[in-house]
């Protein structure tokens, strides 16, 4: 019975030991964190203001969050889609996004995205570029962009819309374009088959710009 004792003794120590060693690491890890950030001159992040302070010394200015840094160096990723577009056959129609008033757009890539209308249940049918076959195509359509306030033209004719953008492979363009804000970008396009009804949406894909000067963006982009 005493070696029974003593064995579950020597147990319940090397457990509390373990628990002890435990705590130990913890405090130590704790020690050491808060002794890196005291050479970086960080305080403990505890409240809105503390993470502020930390995020200005830990991060280079253009990455700051803009609610702490200056409007004009900040920039985030962003996409405009264009409304549905539906398209009866030989006609063409218009569709285009607006630039909002809280910051310039860099427009970088786009995509398109067709579907085929049944005309009589009104189902819709993906039109799926990856399709290497002719359901994968979507004949007669074409179309053209221009910017709406300087009616700059970025096609000499119209483009069939099978030869840009799919969703799995953007088209980006050859240098990226710096929209306005409050400019505004307009797809003409044109359904010439016979029968078939489609339904086109079109993304744009950029970032952002918060801008104080505008003419200084312009000059970095067009040289």
């Amino acid at each position: 019975m005493s070696n029974i004792f003593l064995e579950q003794q020597k147990r319940d120590m090397q457990r509390w030991v373990e628990r002890q060693e435990a705590l130990l690491d913890v405090k130590r890890k704790q020690v050491e964190a808060d002794e890196a950030r005291i050479r970086q001159g960080l305080v403990k992040t505890n409240s809105a203001e503390s993470m502020k302070t930390n995020l200005n010394i830990s991060l280079p200015a253009h990455l700051v969050p803009g609610n702490v840094n200056e409007l004009n160096k900040v920039i985030w990723p962003f996409f405009y889609k264009t409304d549905k577009l539906e398209l009866a056959p030989n006609v063409n129609g218009r569709t285009s996004f607006t630039v909002t008033q809280e910051a310039g757009f860099t427009w970088m890539s786009y995509t398109k995205t067709v579907y085929l209308k049944d005309a009589i249940t009104s189902v819709l049918t993906y039109v799926d570029p990856e399709d290497t076959s002719a359901a994968g195509e979507a004949n007669g359509l074409t179309f053209t962009l221009r910017d709406s306030a300087s009616t700059r033209q970025f096609h000499d004719k119209a483009m069939f819309l099978d030869h840009v953008g799919s969703p799995r492979f953007p088209t980006v363009l050859p240098t990226p374009v710096f929209i306005l804000p409050n400019g505004n970008y307009e797809a003409s396009i044109i359904n010439s088959h016979p029968t078939n009804i489609y339904v086109v949406y079109m993304t744009f894909f950029g970032y952002r710009v918060r801008i104080d000067d505008a003419q200084h963006i312009l000059s970095l982009v067009y040289g």
